[in-house]
């Protein structure tokens, strides 16, 4: 449910459109240049990101449908609150332009990820603009094969940014890795933002 006052930084018309283009995609629509998902996103500014409208990657939608059928339409619906009310959030130790959000949700039981990318190249420029006018929802996922990354491995490593400690730990548990004590996530070479 949403509180007034912009609870997930989405507009009631982003809202709109948004359920309105998974809609379309579910039932065949082609993959365009994008669909605002968030209209700006407080967590990725509480992360040090730009405050900029977040865009959904549709292509990857669309590839999903067969490869991730737990995502479905309800489950998309869900993505704007999911990335306002993170489990986890870090740095993707294989692509470090990349950020992975973790849901505070399991879908049938796995850990959901959300793919960010805070500061993408447009189509055809290289280097990044300096300062980006919006981020790239690339992908999302239930997290199906293999583990989650480690939290203590990612805190150590400076790559955990933010953690609920509230539903970290079965999210992580669920992802089959074990959640550090409080005092191992402090260990980590950067401030790691934590809700108590």
């Amino acid at each position: 449910s949403r509180l007034a006052g912009d609870a997930y930084a989405q507009s009631s018309s982003t809202q709109a459109s948004f359920e309105s283009r998974i809609d379309a995609l579910f039932n065949g629509g082609k993959a365009t240049t994008g669909t605002r998902v968030l209209d700006r996103s407080d967590v990725m500014a509480l992360l040090g990101y730009p405050d900029v409208p977040l865009m959904l990657n549709e292509r990857h939608l669309l590839d999903g449908l067969t490869n991730h059928p737990e995502m479905t339409s309800a489950a998309w619906k869900k993505v704007p609150g999911w990335l306002e009310n993170p489990s986890m959030v870090y740095r993707d130790p294989r692509d470090s332009g990349r950020l992975v959000v973790i849901a505070p949700d399991t879908l049938a039981g796995y850990p959901v990820m959300l793919v960010v990318e805070p500061k993408p190249n447009p189509a055809g420029s290289r280097p990044a603009p300096a300062v980006p006018t919006e981020s790239l929802l690339v992908t999302v996922y239930a997290k199906t094969s293999g583990n989650l990354p480690a939290p203590g491995f990612l805190a150590s490593s400076g790559n955990l940014l933010y953690v609920n400690t509230k539903n970290a730990p079965e999210i992580a548990r669920r992802g089959g890795v074990q959640f550090p004590k409080q005092a191992a996530l402090l260990q980590g070479r950067q401030k790691i933002l934590t809700e108590k």
